[in-house]
């Protein structure tokens, strides 16, 4: 679930508020008030690997694992 914008904008960089008061009040993890300190804005981040693994198998990979079975 993704938290709204002015939420996260709520728990400003600079605030004096502690990370637990902010968890509390926000009802998250401290280690996401810490994520969102971080942060250079509020906006959300993608969601997802960050490289793209490749699944398709090159030829000699294919024959490779079939040989490998048996």
């Amino acid at each position: 679930m993704q938290m709204p914008e002015r939420l996260r904008h709520s728990v400003e960089r600079n605030s004096e508020e502690s990370i637990a008061k902010a968890a509390i009040r926000c009802n998250v993890n401290p280690k996401t008030i810490i994520k969102w300190k971080n942060r250079e804005d509020t906006k959300d981040l993608p969601i997802g690997l960050k490289k793209i693994k490749s699944t398709v198998l090159s030829e000699s990979e294919e024959e490779a694992s079939v040989h490998s079975r048996g």
